[in-house]
């Protein structure tokens, strides 16, 4: 134990009053990500607006970081809301532009993570969508067959896949992929088959 050196640590209170440890902002954005549902209200209350405070905050000082957070939420953890709105949230910030491809090519594992990205890009930033996502969410769109997309493509959701394609206008590398987004634009997808 060190008499003469001591540690410097800054305290503050948490939500219940108690004195607790501040942490660093990469810290707790860390902490909020893992720890947490977006959306998901707790005991305490929502933790949306907080978590988008200190994602804005450590994005700008270190895109990396929060671009190699998204992916791991996403790949390593499964967790799908979380990792959507820090892709949308990277694709926003300017300063994480170089970022924007690798992070949808490893958020993207469905189909409707397409749909869900584009959803909340446009429901917390609005229009105009960066070209970087409209590309990137282009090319994920390419992976997928006509079965996955129709699976997902259902229900009574706001933003279908009609609308991704009018929205990010990507451009088919093959005729298969020129019929499949014809039958998308024209409503005329084969019904998946589901157990």
């Amino acid at each position: 134990m060190s008499k003469f050196n001591s540690t410097n640590t800054i305290k503050t209170t948490n939500k219940s009053g108690h004195v607790a440890y501040k942490m660093e902002d990469k810290e707790k954005l860390v902490t909020q990500v893992l720890t947490s549902f977006l959306g998901e209200p707790k005991f305490y209350g929502d933790n949306s607006n907080e978590l988008a405070k200190t994602a804005e905050v450590v994005v700008k000082n270190e895109p990396k970081f929060v671009a190699n957070l998204a992916r791991y939420a996403r790949k390593e953890l499964h967790f799908r809301s979380v990792s959507h709105f820090l892709t949308a949230l990277i694709a926003n910030c300017v300063e994480s532009k170089p970022y924007i491809k690798e992070v949808v090519a490893d958020v993207v594992e469905r189909p409707d993570d397409i749909t869900e990205i584009l959803s909340c890009y446009l429901k917390v930033f609005g229009k105009p969508i960066p070209n970087g996502l409209k590309k990137a969410l282009a090319e994920s769109l390419c992976k997928f067959n006509e079965y996955l997309i129709s699976k997902y493509n259902g229900g009574n959701k706001e933003l279908k896949f009609k609308d991704v394609l009018r929205l990010i206008h990507p451009k088919p590398k093959n005729e298969e992929q020129q019929e499949l987004f014809n039958k998308i634009i024209n409503d005329t997808l084969h019904t998946a088959f589901r157990w």
